[in-house]
C-alpha cells in the first residue's frame, strides 16, 4: 500500500510493481531476523529490484534519471509484515477449489452483520481485477442494483456519443 501524506509534492508519481517470485528462492534466509539478513539475501532481492526497474525504464524511458527511490521486498518481507503464509501477496487461497460453483455462489459482499459489507480481491478472485470486481459486487449490494449493467449502459452511451462527434 502506498499512502500520500499532506506533504506530498505535486507532479510526482508513485508506482507499485508486483513481481512473481517463489518462496523457495528466499527460504534459506527465513530464520534470519528481518532487516538483518545476509548480504546474499540482499543481493538476490536487489537483482529483482534492478531487473524490475530496468523493465519500467524500457516502458517509460522518460523516467530515466528521474527516479528518486526504489525499494523492494521478498516473500519473507510479506511473511514478516503481513503474517502471510510463505509470503503470499494475496489473501484467501486462490486454488481451483475457489472457482467451484458452490464456492462462487457462497461468496457475497453482504456479511451477516447488518450494514457491514465486504469488498476487495477475496470477494471475487485474486489480484487487481479481482479487487475491481469485488468493488463492483459490493457497490451492487449496497445500492441494491446491478452496477455491471449500469457500466454497460454508460459504455454504450459513451460509444454513441463518440459516433455523433
Amino acid at each position: 500500500m502506498f499512502i500520500l501524506t499532506q506533504t506530498w509534492t505535486r507532479h510526482r508519481s508513485a508506482m507499485v510493481m508486483l513481481v512473481p517470485t517463489c518462496y523457495e528462492w528466499f527460504e534459506e534466509w527465513r530464520d534470519e531476523p528481518n532487516g538483518k539478513r545476509s548480504s546474499d539475501y540482499e543481493t538476490l532481492k536487489s537483482s529483482f529490484v534492478e531487473a524490475s526497474l530496468s523493465v519500467v525504464l524500457k516502458l517509460f524511458p522518460q523516467l530515466e534519471g528521474k527516479v528518486d527511490s526504489v525499494t523492494g521486498g521478498s516473500p519473507l518481507t510479506n511473511q514478516f509484515y503481513l503474517a502471510a503464509y510463505q509470503g503470499a501477496c494475496y489473501g484467501a487461497d486462490h486454488d481451483l477449489g475457489r472457482l467451484h460453483p458452490h464456492a462462487i455462489a457462497s461468496i457475497r459482499a453482504q456479511s451477516p452483520i447488518p450494514n457491514l459489507y465486504l469488498t476487495g480481491q477475496d470477494i471475487f478472485v485474486c489480484g487487481l481485477m479481482g479487487a475491481i470486481h469485488g468493488a463492483l459486487l459490493c457497490s451492487s449490494a449496497i445500492l441494491k442494483r446491478n452496477v455491471y449493467l449500469d457500466l454497460k449502459k454508460l459504455g454504450s452511451r459513451i460509444q454513441a456519443q463518440k459516433k455523433k462527434n
